[in-house]
């Protein structure tokens, strides 16, 4: 009978982490007597989506061993390992483009409170980002009811499972996690306020999974004006940096070695702002900024896919 001390599976990659169409290899041969590793190598596809664990579903990636011994049970090894997809915000021009998103409801008139409308507004200076990076955000509340209301900047993620049952009908779920808070504070009753800079950092978040079929997950900076107006602005988190990006990272990197880095001005003037609708609940989503300032491009890590 064949009697093995240990059995484990040993990934060339230490970190255990891959990004799709990457080898991922091994080790591997028929065993002797004695102690053995047996190399193994096997292409990722480059369609896999990104490793994920959610509330009611989740995306793993495993590598089997089996040892087989005659006229006795086989012993299986199995390994864990992440994936991270590819996922090009390149690929779509749109985000790199800047985004404006306003959104209004009227207050109801009871007993001696008088009637008003309550609005809000985002804008960001582009939709695509990858963990790591920094989001700008500027943003205003404008408060025309009868008293104060509280404020608050979320960083969100939603995600959407999908699912049949054995009969064929689909089944839906939704899950909505804040990821960031950040508490401003209040804006005073017929008053506004306006924030022209918010920087959130994105964590290690996974990427949109735009190859899995089951699983959608995305992202969207949300500024919530207590139980009136949640203006809705989406994002896209992917994987692979904007190139845009880097190339201006290496040029700046570049000019401060040479000693030749100059100031970039930061006296854009600000655009007319763009009004939120006065109908209950409706949202304006526009693509053009008004209430943002041009600013100089932020050096942020060159960090892509999700850290592990």
């Amino acid at each position: 009978m064949v009697q093995l001390e240990k059995f484990d599976i040993v990934l060339n990659n230490s970190e255990e982490a891959y990004f799709a169409g990457q080898e991922i290899s091994g080790k591997e041969r028929i065993l002797p007597a004695g102690k053995h590793e047996v190399p193994f190598s096997y292409t990722l596809p480059k369609s896999l989506p990104s490793s994920f664990e959610g509330e009611f579903g989740h995306i793993r990636y495993t590598c089997k061993a089996i040892c087989e011994r005659p006229w006795d049970f086989d012993i299986v090894c199995r390994k864990a390992f992440t994936v991270i997809g590819i996922e090009d915000i390149n690929a779509d021009p749109k985000l790199n483009e800047p985004l404006n998103v306003s959104d209004s409801n009227h207050t109801v008139a009871l007993c001696c409170r008088s009637a008003g409308s309550v609005s809000g507004e985002i804008a960001v200076a582009k939709i695509g980002y990858t963990p790591g990076e920094v989001i700008a955000i500027s943003y205003s509340a404008t408060n025309n009811s009868s008293r104060s209301r509280s404020i608050c900047l979320r960083l969100v993620q939603n995600t959407t499972y999908k699912a049949k049952t054995f009969a064929g009908h689909e089944q839906v779920k939704s899950v909505t996690r804040v990821v960031q808070k950040i508490d401003k504070g209040e804006v005073s009753s017929h008053n506004s306020t306006e924030w022209l800079s918010e920087d959130i950092i994105i964590p290690s978040l996974a990427p949109r999974l735009g190859k899995c079929k089951i699983i959608y997950v995305t992202y969207a900076i949300e500024l919530e004006i207590e139980s009136t107006v949640t203006v809705k602005c989406p994002i896209v988190i992917g994987s692979i940096a904007q190139l845009s990006r880097l190339i201006a990272h290496n040029k700046t990197s570049g000019s401060r070695e040479n000693g030749s880095f100059s100031g970039i001005s930061n006296d854009a003037s600000t655009g007319s702002t763009t009004n939120g609708a006065t109908s209950n609940g409706h949202t304006n989503v526009t693509k053009k900024s008004s209430i943002m300032k041009e600013s100089p491009p932020r050096e942020e890590p060159n960090d892509s896919g999700v850290q592990v």
